[in-house]
């Protein structure tokens, strides 16, 4: 369809964001606040998995760990991956306009659209 490669793009970025975020979170944050970085993704539409959590902190995978740290914040939520509907799926030149529009407005309530450009991510 004309929408696959845009899918497949916004894919790969959202990859590139949440592994970036999960450097930052090895590099400058604490496990303290890795509940407050992971919120903070999944609202933008990056969810955050088991793993990515797990090795963002450098951490053996351990079940009670995990468990324990879930308990410890329960504002974050386990979920299952879905299927999206065709309908749901399709994405429109109006849509990356407003996509682009909510990233800039994100950027700009955390004062960061003075970003290095060795931080940003293009697909």
């Amino acid at each position: 369809s004309k929408n696959k490669p845009i899918l497949k793009r916004r894919k790969n970025y959202a990859l590139k964001n949440v592994e970036s975020a999960l450097n930052d979170i090895r590099s400058e944050k604490s496990i303290a606040e890795c509940s407050t970085v992971y919120v903070e993704c999944c609202e933008k539409g990056f969810p955050v998995t088991k793993n990515q959590l797990l090795a963002s902190v450098e951490v053996i995978a351990w079940e009670a760990w995990f468990e324990n740290f879930m308990k410890r914040h329960p504002e974050i939520s386990k979920r299952l991956a879905e299927n999206v509907s065709l309908n749901r799926a399709k994405v429109s030149d109006l849509d990356i306009q407003k996509w682009f529009l909510e990233v800039h407005a994100y950027l700009k309530s955390k004062n960061l659209l003075n970003v290095n450009a060795s931080r940003v991510f293009n697909s």
